[in-house]
């Protein structure tokens, strides 16, 4: 018998309208902004992981440039919603305190710092580009 026939091929039982009304009807972003105030700051940030660090001095070792940046492109096809998207992308950054995080030299040990998420908002936009071509260069592209 294999491990698949073993487990049951139920669905869970859904919760019960009375439980899901227990449960507190707050929004991802005030979450986000309850546990960042909950958490203590300090004046210089905090001390780096073993593996931060050693990240850090790769990254001083790069002088400028950024071999553990990934990047990637993806072709969405149909409108682009902009304001929906720059909405998830703020909730993205409110959630994760990795995305908030500022790496700075204190002393002669580098320390970590945990934006709070007022000050990150407040620098953060999405910049809109068109991406329509200039007129008669769809037809120079074309003629080619």
């Amino acid at each position: 018998m294999n491990a698949a026939s073993t487990s049951t091929d139920q669905d869970p039982v859904p919760p019960s309208p009375e439980a899901l009304r227990r449960i507190p009807a707050r929004k991802p972003q005030q979450r986000a902004q309850a546990a960042a105030a909950a958490k203590p700051a300090t004046a210089d940030g905090a001390p780096l992981s073993f593996q931060q660090e050693g990240l850090w001095f790769l990254d001083q070792m790069a002088h400028g440039e950024a071999p553990y940046n990934i990047h990637s492109t993806s072709r969405h096809r149909g409108p682009l919603d902009a304001e929906v998207l720059e909405r998830s992308l703020r909730t993205l950054i409110a959630r994760h305190d990795s995305l908030r995080t500022e790496f700075h030299a204190a002393g002669q040990a580098p320390r970590q710092t945990v934006l709070p998420v007022p000050a990150v908002q407040q620098r953060f936009s999405l910049q809109r580009v068109a991406l329509t071509p200039a007129r008669g260069a769809r037809s120079a592209v074309l003629a080619r």
